[in-house]
């Protein structure tokens, strides 16, 4: 594999070379060139398989082309459409704990990796290190602007492979040291001259462009290309996936059920993707000899049990077979807007990952001798941001509808015995189960899916006796800890997401205390390393962690 690596000067060249020394005879240096536009088309025309392009800034190990070829093989067994692949990127939406569409396979003196190790769709990669597939390319057609410079190419490359239906990733296997000495306004300054802004005019039809170095705006677009649009739909599409769409009712509510039904049926119609989406009605009602509803199959799942929640959601999971699983109540309905953008989320997303998607709540109260009801917004749309996830599973504020559960994942921690003992806190006892296990990934879409139906009679939320809760919120924690796993009560975990550590164990105590040392030594270095604002910055922050790290 050929690693191009431009080089900015004789001692750059030299000094790559030598903390390289291990891959010499795959390096290639092209040294004072004028373009990095002209470099990659002429990559994309001469090259006969998928090369490295890197800066003369990079550092990376001598296990770091076995890593490539890994890689390589990994997007060619699993169908990867592919055009370029960087380490580090910025997504439609957004990945891990930290809710950011900023993605980072890369270390550099700003910041470190801020992901575990998937392989990501994005709009555009960083251009530090690119993986560019040639011969693809030049099979496509697609070749770069003739533009000046070093700014704006790894976006360019970017648009263009998306135009030409190739995907743009970010992966780990690409993951290095940046010394990273770019100045994100350069970026902008030159995204703002007017050769820039022909080229951009020309292809686009989007305004404004989210990259990572900030926002451009685009003065006059023309083309008839989406940018946002595109990268949802094109690269990896795994086939075979299902999402079963599960709506548990005893027909007490025949209006708001027609309502939840018809609006999956507009939602799956809307994903465009008929096969990934498939709606199921479950309940413990002897329905007699209907096996179907307004074209969906009822599941009869008999209980002996005062209350069937527990059951049915225990028994949905078990025998319904799909990839996925998405809890709607009986009151719930769908918004069709964004069911495409879903459907390409979730087939080209890491293989069992979780979905955090945006609801919002409507209060809803029957007109005087009607049935109808009136609405209005109770809650803003949201989406509970896997940045606030502990406190946000914790303290049991996503609603159940909010969230799309890889169902293998929680078969292999769901208890049947438990669900005899409990009436209440189903939902909440799954996210719980889910977030504790192996390789949880969270994926937020910052899109609204859901409307739920508050209207303070028929529903616990609203009940004023606390005593089901209570002895199910016991009986879900009992079960808890007999599995094992980090727990922490709902009082401890809103301390530890609000930053203070009052009640805490020894070791809790000392986890926290571990942490912030870490962080208290980081930014004690990086205030020493800076100096004008960054410094300042960098001092408060440090001060901010010793002040925590003191009261343990």
């Amino acid at each position: 594999m050929k690693i191009i690596v431009t080089a900015g000067s004789e001692e750059s060249e030299k000094a790559f070379l030598k903390r390289h020394a291990f891959a010499a005879e795959s390096i290639v240096v092209r040294r004072n060139e004028k373009s990095l536009f002209d470099v990659i088309n002429s990559i994309i025309e001469g090259e006969s398989e998928p090369v490295l392009l890197v800066h003369d800034d990079i550092y990376f190990n001598s296990d770091f082309e076995d890593r490539v070829e890994v890689l390589l093989q990994k997007v060619s067994d699993e169908d990867y459409e592919w055009g370029v692949i960087g380490n580090a990127g910025i997504a439609n939406n957004a990945y891990g704990y930290r809710a950011s569409n900023i993605i980072r396979y890369v270390v550099d003196p700003h910041e470190g990796a801020t992901l575990s190790a998937r392989i990501l769709p994005v709009r555009m990669i960083d251009g530090n290190t690119m993986l560019i597939n040639a011969p693809e390319l030049r099979k496509r057609n697609v070749r770069l602007p003739s533009l000046s410079g070093f700014q704006l190419y790894d976006l360019a490359l970017s648009i263009e492979s998306l135009k030409a239906g190739l995907g743009v990733f970010v992966s780990p296997e690409l993951l290095c040291y940046h010394d990273n000495k770019d100045n994100p306004a350069s970026f902008i300054s030159f995204a703002e001259s007017d050769e820039a802004q022909r080229y951009l005019g020309a292809n686009l039809k989007n305004t404004y462009l989210e990259t990572l170095n900030g926002i451009i705006k685009v003065r006059e677009p023309s083309g008839d290309f989406d940018w946002v649009e595109a990268t949802a739909r094109i690269g990896r599409k795994q086939s075979g996936i299902h999402v079963a769409i599960v709506v548990r009712t005893q027909f007490k509510r025949p209006e708001q059920l027609f309502r939840t039904l018809t609006s999956i049926r507009s939602f799956i119609a809307s994903s465009q993707d008929a096969d990934l989406f498939q709606c199921h009605v479950v309940t413990d009602v002897n329905t007699g000899k209907e096996k179907e509803m307004y074209g969906f199959p009822i599941h009869y799942f008999p209980c002996d049990l005062r209350d069937s929640r527990f059951l049915l959601v225990s028994e949905a999971i078990k025998n319904i077979l799909s990839d996925y699983i998405w809890f709607v109540d009986d009151d719930d309905w769908l918004f069709p807007n964004s069911a495409e953008w879903l459907a390409n989320t979730i087939r080209s997303a890491p293989s069992a990952s979780t979905f955090f998607i945006g609801t919002e709540h409507f209060i809803e109260k029957k007109l005087p001798g009607s049935e109808s009801l009136i609405q209005t917004r109770a809650v803003p749309h949201q989406y509970f941001p896997p940045s606030d996830l502990f406190k946000s599973i914790y303290t049991n504020h996503i609603p159940f509808s909010g969230i799309i559960f890889p169902r293998l994942k929680i078969i292999g921690r769901w208890s049947s015995s438990e669900v005899e003992k409990i009436t209440m806190f189903e939902d909440w006892y799954l996210q719980i189960l889910n977030f504790q296990s192996d390789n949880f990934f969270p994926i937020t879409i910052n899109k609204l899916f859901v409307g739920i139906s508050i209207r303070g009679i028929g529903q616990t939320v609203m009940l004023k006796d606390r005593t089901e809760w209570y002895k199910s919120e016991s009986t879900i924690y009992y079960g808890l800890v007999k599995k094992g796993g980090m727990i922490f009560s709902i009082p401890r975990m809103q301390t530890i997401a609000n930053g203070s550590s009052p009640s805490l164990s020894i070791d809790e105590r000392k986890a926290l205390k571990s942490f912030y040392k870490a962080k208290l030594l980081k930014y004690k270095i990086l205030s020493f390393l800076t100096f004008g604002g960054p410094r300042g910055r960098y001092k408060e922050r440090k001060r901010k962690y010793r002040e925590k790290f003191r009261k343990l």
